[in-house]
């Protein structure tokens, strides 16, 4: 379970994808990097019909010492 009420579980994410309900982003975050990679991927998979180029893709990946607010400028 999540230790914060309004950040959904991994799970809930890969629920959504499978049901085709895509968000416009989406935050990954915790300790299981395999969970997050394979979750990532999953998405990535899924909305790829929906892309009209490569470039309209972003993927960040950050250590939990990395600040997020230059990302989201």
């Amino acid at each position: 379970m999540s230790n914060y009420k309004n950040i959904p579980e991994i799970s809930l994410v890969e629920k959504q994808i499978s049901s085709k309900k895509f968000l416009p982003i989406y935050f990954l975050a915790g300790e299981d990097s395999f969970a997050i990679n394979r979750t990532a991927e999953k998405i990535k998979e899924a909305v790829l019909p929906f892309i009209g180029s490569e470039f309209d893709v972003e993927s960040y990946s950050m250590d939990k010492n990395e600040e997020i607010a230059p990302v989201l400028d």
